[in-house]
This record gives structure tokens, C-alpha cells and sequence, in this order.
């Protein structure tokens, strides 16, 4: 996902007709005007991001959020990059129950499963809690068959296939323009672009 910001033709000819007499000049501050107002929303947008998305720190959302500015096109793009976060990019809950921890480990959920008296093991007693939690979207995520193993949380998957899978929140990729980015990507467009470049234009007015 990106956003995009693009001076139409319109907004260009009405600026350059106020400073006839220095065109280039006027293209450049345009220029040098987006580029300051697009790092700034871009911060701004990651901010809302991490608020949306809700990981323990800004760096995961600035990693996976660069920008680029087009000098001749007159355009400032903010990408979304990446697939899910790790996990412990996110506020994390271990259950302190044994029994949650194993329940789906391949290597110790015998733990839970009773002997008859030929020794032979018999079903296990399923447990409502997961073993892993995360805080994702500002709301306690559960991650169903879950587990705590040598390598860390791990999840057993649904369906025929079965194995095991790494646990993930979501991506920058995916939740940059939606919900709280959007919000502030169009916000900032006025409040923050828009002054951005008059500042830019307005050390070509002359003073005295």
C-alpha cells in the first residue's frame, strides 16, 4: 500500500502565476516545499500507525514506512512495506497455566494425557485458555493452539495440513490507509503540506 501526494496542474499554475517573473525559482521552492511538508506528514502518519497498529515501539512502523519525493512530477509517495510484524513487536501475554503452555507443544503435551493401567496414554483434556496472547489493535489478541517452545511462541495450523507456524500481527503493508493513516494522511494535507510549501513560495516575495 502507498500514499500518494500530487500537485495538480491547476494548484501549479495558479502559484507560478503569482511569481511570473521567477518560474524556475517558483518550481523549485514548490518542489522544497513538498519535500518538507511530506516528512512531515509521513511522521505524522507513522505515529498513527503505530497507535493503530499498536506495537511497543516506533521503529518497526519507521522501518517498513519510506517515502520518495519526485522533484519533476511533483509528488511525495509514503509506502507500506513488509508482511506481519513478529510478535514481540506487540505487547505479549505467556499464560501462567502449565496445562496452556503444553497443550499443543509436539514435544511435551504427553504431559497432559492420562495413563491407563496397561500404561497406554489416553485423550487429552482440551484448556479454553491460549498460551500465547498479543495486544494488537488496541484490543487482547488470542492465538489459538498456541504454545511456549524452544524456539519461542509458536502456533500449530488448522486444517489437513497441519505444522506448526510463527506468530505474526499485522503488516504496515496493509494498514497504511486505512483507519487512523488515512485519517491522518488527509488531515495533514491541509494542515501540514499546504503550509509547508506557502513558507517555501513566500521567501520569493520581497521584502522591506
Amino acid at each position: 500500500m502507498e500514499l500518494e501526494i500530487r500537485l495538480g496542474n491547476n494548484a501549479i499554475a495558479a502559484w507560478q502565476r503569482a511569481f511570473r517573473e521567477m518560474p524556475a525559482q517558483a518550481s523549485k521552492e514548490l518542489a522544497n516545499g513538498l519535500s518538507d511538508g511530506g516528512l512531515k506528514l509521513r511522521t505524522s502518519v507513522r505515529r498513527a500507525l503505530r497507535t493503530q497498529m499498536g506495537t511497543k515501539s516506533a521503529a518497526p512502523i519507521n522501518l517498513r514506512t519510506p517515502s520518495k519525493l519526485d522533484r519533476g512530477g511533483l509528488s511525495f509517495t509514503i509506502y507500506g512495506n513488509g508482511k506481519g510484524l513478529p510478535i514481540f513487536d506487540f505487547p505479549v501475554r505467556m499464560s501462567r497455566s502449565k496445562r496452556a503452555l503444553v497443550r499443543w507443544s509436539p514435544r511435551q503435551h504427553w504431559q497432559l494425557q492420562p495413563r491407563n493401567a496397561s500404561g497406554q496414554f489416553g485423550p487429552i483434556r482440551d484448556t479454553p485458555e491460549a498460551a500465547v496472547s498479543a495486544m494488537v489493535w488496541g484490543n487482547m489478541h488470542a492465538f489459538q493452539r498456541s504454545f511456549v517452545g524452544p524456539r519461542g511462541p509458536r502456533a500449530i495450523r488448522g486444517g489437513a495440513k497441519g505444522g506448526m507456524r510463527q506468530l505474526f500481527g499485522p503488516s504496515v503493508a496493509k494498514e497504511l490507509g486505512i483507519d487512523q493513516s488515512l485519517v491522518a494522511f488527509k488531515t495533514g494535507i491541509g494542515s501540514i503540506i499546504e503550509p509547508s510549501i506557502s513558507r517555501r513560495l513566500a521567501r520569493l516575495l520581497p521584502t522591506g
